[in-house]
């Protein structure tokens, strides 16, 4: 499929919320998730890397509340 309806399936898949999916180009995605779990949204990272996304930037924050618990904002850039 493409890009971007891969990154939704593979946030559902580690039941993470999308909180914004941005294509910055044709190969350089941006997105914001939330999740209970930091390991989670590692996990999340991993799935990306192994469907051709790089990693290209990661920043994990705790959100202010504990239903939400941590936010991600991760830029991925398409290899294939």
């Amino acid at each position: 499929g493409k890009t971007d309806e891969v990154i939704s399936r593979i946030v559902r898949r580690n039941q993470m919320k999308i909180l914004g999916l941005l294509e910055k180009s044709p190969q350089e995605f941006s997105l914001s998730v939330s999740g209970i779990s930091p390991n989670r949204i590692l996990q999340l990272v991993h799935q990306l890397a192994c469907q051709g996304l790089v990693l290209s930037s990661l920043n994990v924050t705790s959100a202010s509340d504990a239903i939400t618990g941590y936010t991600a904002e991760i830029e991925v850039s398409n290899v294939n």
